[in-house]
């Protein structure tokens, strides 16, 4: 066997089994200190992040007596479930009604904060404004499967009739996507925009402009109630709320319902599934080979370097190398119907260009 295929067969033969088996979760829960306080799980709001400094270090603090714990078992936790770590970490979840709160502040104030820079005359690029609108729409779509029928292509298709909005052809063409080929004004749809939304604007930044404007006034309007320390902020129609929003009302499912769920399914075709892989799985046999050849070449470096630290010393120290030579090549763009010359490091800073 080679290197791989072990530590793939160690991870399954470790792992696989042991997180559905709540006696073996419930044994490593007894080992560990029966001090830890309660984490209530946060969403980051617009005064408050998640979590603050003293309570990150408490976090890695438990992370790392309970990594000494899974030594044992060959294990670590960058490679345990989300569910699983939460219960020994001693993190109960998210409140519902907090969390749904806070995302709406946030949709509400990145809301003011576009329409705040457009009025200070420092608007974003009509690339990135006709992003944002795309991302957005996509975003507000009330019913899940409607949603899921916004392909790659029509996203790409969008965000380009968005771009070139002052050429009728595309904002025909925008019209025809949303409202005749995904019927985005209709039940389930987007919430605010039909094609009156599209009839007075003639660009990019007017539509831009009065999108988010509509998309405040919406929030303003759907989701609050009450003035002032009165005012409260809730979900009351499911059927004309995005899929995004509502779907935080969700409960999650208890710890037992998980491990019954990863152990049978939740359908008859997921035991045919592939097991998931940790994307770190590898890292530490990486790191292991990179840390091999460094002190093979009499290279100093960190004990404590992660990956990538160790990938960039090795990369111009031990094979003596650079990025590949195409990222140097000349190059041209087309920028609608002009074309620009581009010569790598030729000027000293991008914004010489």
């Amino acid at each position: 066997k080679g290197k791989v295929e072990t530590i793939i067969d160690a991870y399954v033969e470790n792992n696989n089994a042991r997180f559905k088996d709540r006696k073996f979760i419930d044994e490593v829960k007894s080992k560990l200190p029966t001090d830890w306080g309660k984490f209530k799980k946060r969403t980051d709001s617009k005064n408050q992040n998640a979590y603050n400094q003293k309570n990150l270090d408490e976090l890695r603090s438990r992370k790392q007596i309970i990594d000494r714990m899974l030594s044992d078992y060959n294990t670590n936790t960058k490679q345990i479930p989300e569910r699983v770590l939460d219960y020994w970490l001693n993190i109960e979840d998210v409140d519902t009604d907090r969390q749904i709160s806070d995302y709406i502040k946030k949709e509400q104030d990145a809301c003011k904060q576009r329409i705040k820079a457009l009025e200070k005359g420092k608007a974003p690029k009509i690339g990135e404004m006709a992003t944002a609108m795309a991302k957005d729409i996509v975003n507000m779509v009330v019913d899940e499967k409607k949603k899921q029928k916004i392909t790659s292509f029509y996203y790409d298709k969008i965000q380009e009739c968005l771009a070139l909005y002052a050429d009728s052809e595309k904002s025909r063409l925008l019209k025809t996507i949303l409202f005749h080929d995904l019927e985005l004004d209709k039940t389930g749809g987007h919430p605010f925009i039909s094609e009156k939304t599209f009839e007075n604007d003639k660009s990019t930044y007017d539509l831009y402009k009065e999108y988010f404007t509509t998309k405040k006034t919406w929030i303003d309007k759907t989701f609050y109630s009450g003035e002032g320390k009165n005012t409260k902020i809730k979900i009351t129609d499911k059927n004309s709320t995005p899929y995004t929003y509502w779907k935080l009302q969700k409960n999650k499912s208890s710890l037992d319902d998980w491990i019954r769920n990863n152990a049978n399914g939740h359908t008859a075709t997921d035991k045919k599934k592939p097991i998931d892989l940790p994307t770190n799985l590898f890292d530490n046999a990486i790191i292991e080979l990179l840390q091999q050849q460094l002190q093979q070449h009499h290279i100093a470096y960190d004990t404590n370097a992660k990956l990538n630290q160790l990938m960039k010393i090795w990369w111009e120290n031990v094979r003596q190398d650079k990025v590949q030579g195409y990222y140097n090549w000349d190059r041209e763009y087309t920028i609608y119907d002009t074309k620009l010359q581009f010569k790598p490091n030729s000027k000293e800073k991008f914004a010489d260009y």
